[in-house]
């Protein structure tokens, strides 16, 4: 009886939807850190631009996120520093939902193209999967980190994901 009591007290504590709730670092997760236009060994060249690309999603609704890319190069100095902030909003309770133009549409069984919406096939459906991009000019040889972080803001760096980084080497 105790220990239902202390469980009551801290479901009351935390809130009972939050007990069930997507757990913050599984929120919005990064994965698939590239650089394009560099080869499989990762060496890029000084003075030439690079556009660095991460995927992620956003599996909770109604959440504000930003991702941060942060460059480092080997004496661990913050060379480059940009982000992105967005929201994902909620578009209906039905799972399956999509944005196809000017509607919301819905399809819990439909995994492959096309997607079908009233009597419009809808080719370019809108979901849960992104990808966000920054460029880098790279002005020094040497060696360099890229990492990745998904946060709830700039000013508050709770985390929404595990940070994700890559090791590249910039040559002349």
């Amino acid at each position: 009886m105790r220990y239902l009591v202390m469980l009551l007290v801290l479901i009351g504590i935390m809130g009972f939807t939050d007990s069930f709730a997507v757990p913050p670092i599984e929120r919005v997760p990064l994965q698939n850190l590239t650089v394009l236009g560099a080869d499989d060994s990762m060496a890029l060249k000084s003075d030439q631009q690079y556009t660095i690309r991460t995927d992620y999603q956003s599996n909770f609704p109604n959440t504000e996120y930003v991702i941060l890319y942060q460059i480092t190069n080997e004496k661990n100095q913050v060379v480059l520093l940009s982000w992105l902030e967005g929201f994902q909003q909620k578009l209906t309770d039905q799972p399956g939902s999509f944005v196809c133009g000017d509607k919301i549409c819905h399809n819990e069984w439909a995994y492959s193209e096309p997607y079908v919406c009233g009597d419009k096939i809808c080719e370019e459906k809108f979901y849960a999967q992104k990808f966000v991009e920054t460029s880098w000019l790279p002005t020094e040889p040497g060696e360099y980190q890229i990492a990745v972080f998904a946060w709830e803001s700039v000013d508050n760096p709770t985390a929404l994901s595990p940070p994700i980084s890559i090791e590249i080497t910039v040559q002349d």
